[in-house]
């Protein structure tokens, strides 16, 4: 029987014991108030963020090779009742024991070690290989340390990079400030009136009385009006008619003309954004959450900084918000609002344009502009332009779609929901009008579909979300704080009680781009979190091809080649053929019966394909203890040749 030790803790914390072990140390922590406010006390030490290293001198002094032994259980029991001793009043000396316990524990594991961090310890420390073997005994009493290759690197310190010549860091500027001059002063010149001519040239509306020889009708020809003759009354002519008005000025003339011959262009709406700085598309307006730009210029793992409200947007700044936050953008002279996770990317947009934005993934509101002005959405490789009268609301939802048993995704669609008013729609020169309330689907293969008059979902009519929505996401809001990295706030987040919680950590994580983190709560005991996860996964693998791929290689690493292409399996699903195929089932089936502890999420994946394809229950089976009714309820029909798919005719014995 093992005791409740430190020691003995630590592993029961870090799951580096035996089931039965886990389940001893487990009850004993269950009965023991001493052994509970312990175990709660390593779980805040070890996340506190203040907390130093333990002294290398002094009366609190330890040796890092003590907490080395005694963590490899080769310290005398006196020793070890002093150093526990010294654990269990001291927070520093309990979080360096926990944390070095819980990093050991994981170093069975692949760990992913950033090239630069790797680059940094090789720095630190010349290895054993580089000395010669006859002097490696004698070398580190009667030899001075070698030198190093090259200079070390401060630990954790970006190097600095050489420093380039000044032509190269200051030609390219020198040479843009010479073409700005340059075209300065050519626009200058071209907008320079040229210099006003003599004062007599410039009077006006009488022509000059004639000179010379010239005739005065030759000079001045007269208007035939005017030199019609006035008739005199009473002589069998009615009685002269009035002169005629005097024709315009020929420049009024010609303005007159013009207008009627040039179209009147609408009016440019007006800039709500008249307050930003220069080179700035739009504002982050109100958010009663997170929202999030993403911040990473290098290829590789998204890189999300929480940004504030009131920050002014640049040109193609990539933005995310959080479920089930809302925020309201300011983009050229409009507002957008995004709903719920959402993705979107702003754009600049001319005078006689609302906004321009891309919609990655998804809702938006987009609110009519007085007066009004067209939305241009970019939508896969699409531009969908929108003109909503002033004050009328727009809903946009983008879909991901893919067909079951495909790794292969289908090109998204664009669901538009208007709640009233006319809405004039353009998608490559094909002109539809959705009259509201009706929604509206565009698909890039086949056009305008899915003409519907029903009314549309609340997300679009109802300004505010829903109480729960409200009360859940101050729950989930404060993991946030202003000084937290946002991925460590996520992670935080999947360890919380409430499973609302978890399952919004989930979905944010795989909304930022990072899996890594959701494919092993597939074999987490909590069902909630293993649906949630798996869901979540199945939507990551609809956003395009590279997603696949990168799904692929988690998998792989984290389940192994042969159990990750199994895994990945069961995530796409089964196509319609192999649906109507017994052995398909006979291979679900034998998944469930599995009794292998770390293949919890295989049993949930196989469970999950079974209820889809045949349109059961689960019929009692727990995925965390395969063994039971349920197991056994399973395997009847299977026997009895009764699991085929939904709608298919029984077979016949």
């Amino acid at each position: 029987m093992l005791r409740l030790t430190l020691r003995t803790l630590l592993a029961w914390l870090d799951d580096t014991l035996s089931p039965s072990e886990v389940r001893e140390i487990g009850k004993q922590v269950g009965e023991s108030p001493v052994g509970k406010e312990l175990v709660e006390r390593i779980q805040r030490v070890t996340r506190q963020r203040r907390l130093t290293v333990p002294s290398s001198s002094g009366a609190d002094a330890t040796d890092p090779n003590l907490v080395a032994s005694y963590l490899d259980s080769e310290l005398d029991p006196e020793s070890v009742a002093d150093f526990e001793k010294k654990c269990l009043t001291s927070d520093v000396h309990l979080a360096e024991v926990a944390s070095v316990h819980q990093i050991l524990s994981l170093i069975g594991q692949k760990a992913k070690v950033p090239p630069e961090a790797r680059y940094r310890m090789y720095q630190l420390v010349k290895g054993r290989e580089s000395i010669a073997p006859k002097i490696r005994r004698t070398a580190r009493a009667h030899t001075p340390p070698p030198e190093p290759v090259s200079e070390p690197v401060q630990p954790w310190v970006t190097p600095e990079p050489p420093r380039r010549p000044l032509y190269e860091r200051y030609g390219p500027l020198a040479a843009v400030l010479a073409l700005v001059a340059v075209l300065c002063w050519s626009a200058w010149k071209a907008t320079t009136p040229p210099p006003a001519g003599p004062p007599d040239l410039l009077v006006a509306d009488t022509p000059p009385p004639p000179q010379g020889d010239v005739e005065p009708a030759k000079a001045a020809p007269a208007d035939k009006t005017q030199a019609a003759p006035t008739a005199e009354p009473g002589k069998g002519q009615a009685e002269a008619t009035p002169k005629p008005e005097a024709p315009a000025p020929p420049a009024e003339t010609e303005k007159k003309e013009l207008a009627m011959a040039k179209p009147e262009a609408p009016a440019p709406a007006a800039n709500a954004n008249s307050d930003l700085p220069a080179g700035a598309v739009g504002s982050v307006s109100a958010s009663n959450g997170v929202i999030l730009h993403h911040t990473s210029t290098e290829p590789g793992p998204s890189q999300w900084d929480r940004l504030a409200t009131k920050t002014p947007l640049k040109d193609r700044e990539r933005l995310l918000n959080l479920a089930p936050f809302r925020t309201q953008l300011t983009l050229g002279s409009a507002q957008v609002e995004m709903v719920g996770e959402t993705e979107v990317w702003a754009h600049a947009a001319n005078p006689m344009q609302a906004a321009v934005l891309t919609l990655s993934q998804g809702r938006v509101l987009l609110r009519g502009t007085t007066p009004a002005a067209p939305f241009d959405v970019k939508f896969s490789g699409r531009l969908i332009s929108m003109t909503p009268p002033p004050g009328v609301v727009v809903g946009l939802e983008r879909l991901n779609r893919r067909e079951r048993g495909s790794t292969k995704p289908l090109a998204p669609i664009l669901r538009i929901f208007v709640a009233e008013g006319e809405v004039p729609l353009v998608a490559n020169d094909a002109k539809e009008t959705l009259q509201g309330p009706a929604s509206l689907t565009y698909d890039p293969s086949q056009g305008w579909t899915d003409r519907s008059s029903d009314p549309p979902p609340s997300w679009v009519s109802e300004t505010t979300p829903p109480p729960f929505d409200v009360q859940v996401g101050e729950q989930f809001l404060s993991f946030f704080p202003q000084d937290r990295p946002v991925p460590t706030a996520i992670v935080e987040a999947l360890d919380s009680d409430q499973k609302e919680i978890r399952q919004l950590a989930i979905s944010a994580l795989r909304a930022m781009g990072d899996v890594s983190f959701v494919v092993p709560l597939l074999s987490k005991e909590d069902s909630v979190t293993r649906r949630t996860a798996l869901r979540v996964l199945r939507a990551y693998l609809a956003e395009g091809e590279d997603t696949v791929r990168t799904l692929h290689k988690e998998l792989e690493s984290y389940f192994g080649k042969d159990q990750g292409e199994k895994v990945e399996k069961l995530l796409v699903g089964y196509t319609e053929k192999e649906a109507k195929d017994p052995k398909t089932y006979e291979a679900l089936v034998k998944l469930l019966e599995s009794k292998d502890e770390g293949l919890v999420g295989v049993r949930e994946l196989a469970l999950d394909n079974l209820q889809t394809l045949t349109g059961r229950d689960d019929l009692g089976y727990d995925p965390a203890k395969p063994e039971g009714k349920g197991l056994k309820a399973w395997q009847d029909l299977k026997r009895d040749n009764e699991l085929r798919p939904v709608g298919a005719p029984k077979a016949k014995k």
